[in-house]
């Protein structure tokens, strides 16, 4: 500027007197004369006088003053560190993450611009950002859209835009629905649809919330699975394994999947509770009895495939096999005899049940029929002659002998005055048909030798049960009986109608012990109202029902 303004001066003035009009050009510039006492940045005034002389020494001058001002913004190409950004989603500390972009913008605003007329190279940056500006977009996730605003020291402005996004790339992470595993549950037949349903059901809903996920925003996840009950794959009986992939995807459709196998397996044995097959008497035939027990044998394996139940085994046809062999008869006299036979159901996932039967071949044309006899005088016991007891047909050939209790016969007589009270047991055997006769008969040898009075009036039922150590009501008593012969029947059922006790010959040995339901303390019932029903078997006396009150504390 001050070089320009000396070359036009040496030539612009007007003289009509200077031969060549050109001038001697002489100034006072010196730049640091710059006054910036009322300036920015680098900029401020500079007045300079020239003095301008023609060819005969004579001069003028002129004063003029350059200022330097700056009016340029700060240039904010050169800020590269400030441009859109994209960071992953972490919840809770989402705002931390966006406060922490923020303020790095602004600290690289504050030194990256480029303005040659700012003296220190630091600018005042302000923003328009606020949290709350989140624009959602999946989750926890979001836009945010920030202004900045870059002043230099004179007040010269440049704006620059710059938008943080808030991703969810990261799928749930499913490594803590540890309820998701591998299941093996047992194999229940018609119902193992419904048990592979509720468990596919049951990890659907564990894994709606078990994820970890630090960019959803409610916890809970899309679950979808694969199952389908036909995907059983069978292993034995109706059991089998079912592999199940699970899916779950967070609010922003990133998914993770998970598998786990069910199986239902049968460890179960089978079930012969409906099953009549029991030892059995039958007919010796001499030369058919082979046949006989061929048919009896067979029979017990068709009636064992037909009865034998098993949830997961449907079909026993089979399935039953037996150690039967004919030539392992127990020799008798005659040509019959007993044979103990083996008989093992598997299922077909080899659970076995053993059960057991055998088979007697011998004359069962004879019966016999147990006696009580008293022997409380002499003039009212009697002989008794053992034949009497024999029912159908047989010969008086055979022997008599005495297989329980101390007693001795002679021949087929029996003395009740010449044993002790109780029970004793004779045996019969006839040897000279084909097949042998063989009976048992029991004899009680008692003192009851008067009527007694049987009847409802004389059984007394207890009240209550308080077994406290007093002696008292320890036990619930069916009384005034005992010398009936009757045996007791007993239930017992609670409040709500649940059976906790029952005999099929009870003793009055019940002291409110737990049983089946309701247990109490110490394994005993609660306190409380029962009610019993008692049957006297065989006495042609109705069931006896009523309420009993239990205090077993």
């Amino acid at each position: 500027w001050n070089q320009a303004n000396i070359d036009a001066l040496m030539v612009c003035p007007g003289d009509d007197c200077d031969i060549d009009a050109t001038y001697t050009v002489t100034s006072d510039y010196d730049f640091n004369n710059l006054d910036t006492s009322n300036a920015c940045g680098a900029g401020g005034a500079l007045p300079v006088t020239y003095t301008v002389a023609d060819d005969c020494g004579n001069e003028a001058t002129i004063t003029v003053t350059l200022t330097l001002e700056d009016s340029t913004p700060p240039d904010l190409t050169v800020c590269t560190e400030v441009v859109d950004e994209t960071l992953e989603c972490n919840g809770s500390d989402n705002e931390d993450i966006a406060n922490e972009w923020n303020q790095a913008n602004i600290d690289a605003l504050m030194v990256c611009p480029g303005d040659d007329c700012d003296i220190d190279a630091t600018y005042t940056v302000t923003s328009d950002y606020n949290f709350t500006n989140l624009v959602s977009t999946c989750g926890l996730g979001g836009t945010i859209a920030v202004t900045y605003t870059v002043a230099d020291d004179c007040g010269n402005n440049a704006s620059i835009m710059a938008t943080l996004t808030l991703e969810d790339t990261t799928p749930p992470d499913l490594t803590v629905c540890t309820e998701v595993i591998d299941e093996t549950l047992e194999c229940n037949g018609s119902d193992n649809e419904d048990i592979a349903d509720a468990w596919n059901q049951a990890n659907i809903d564990a894994l709606t919330v078990c994820p970890i996920d630090g960019c959803d925003a409610d916890a809970t996840y899309a679950v979808t699975s694969d199952y389908d009950f036909n995907n059983l794959v069978s292993t034995c009986g109706l059991g089998g394994t079912i592999a199940v992939t699970y899916t779950v995807a967070d609010d922003c459709g990133n998914s993770a999947s998970i598998m786990a196998t069910l199986t239902l397996e049968d460890t179960t044995p089978p079930d012969l509770s409906s099953c009549d097959v029991t030892d059995e008497v039958l007919e010796c035939d001499g030369e058919n009895n082979e046949a006989i027990a061929d048919a009896w044998n067979a029979a017990n394996i068709a009636a064992l495939e037909a009865c034998t139940s098993d949830g997961c085994d449907a079909d026993f046809t089979g399935q039953v096999t037996s150690d039967y062999d004919f030539g392992n008869l127990t020799s008798a006299p005659g040509l019959g005899g007993m044979l103990d036979v083996e008989y093992t159901i598997t299922d077909e996932c080899g659970n076995e049940t053993v059960i057991y039967a055998m088979m007697t071949l011998q004359n069962t044309s004879v019966s016999a029929n147990d006696i009580a006899l008293c022997n409380a005088s002499p003039e009212e016991a009697q002989v008794l002659d053992l034949f009497d007891l024999l029912d159908g047909y047989y010969d008086d050939s055979g022997t008599w002998e005495v297989i329980d209790g101390d007693a001795t016969i002679n021949g087929s007589l029996f003395d009740p005055l010449s044993v002790d009270l109780g029970f004793y047991s004779f045996s019969y055997t006839e040897n000279d048909s084909a097949c042998p006769t063989y009976v048992e008969v029991t004899v009680e040898v008692h003192d009851r030798c008067f009527v007694l009075n049987c009847s409802l009036d004389n059984v007394d039922i207890s009240k209550a049960v308080t077994p406290n150590g007093d002696q008292y009501n320890e036990f619930f008593e069916v009384a005034g009986i005992e010398l009936c012969g009757y045996t007791i029947d007993v239930k017992l059922f609670n409040r709500w109608g649940a059976l906790i006790y029952e005999s099929h010959d009870y003793q009055n040995d019940w002291n409110g012990a737990a049983h089946q339901n309701s247990i109490g303390g110490a394994n005993t019932v609660p306190d409380g109202t029962y009610y019993y029903i008692v049957t006297l078997k065989d006495s042609g006396i109705d069931p006896i029902n009523g309420y009993i009150y239990v205090g077993t504390k």
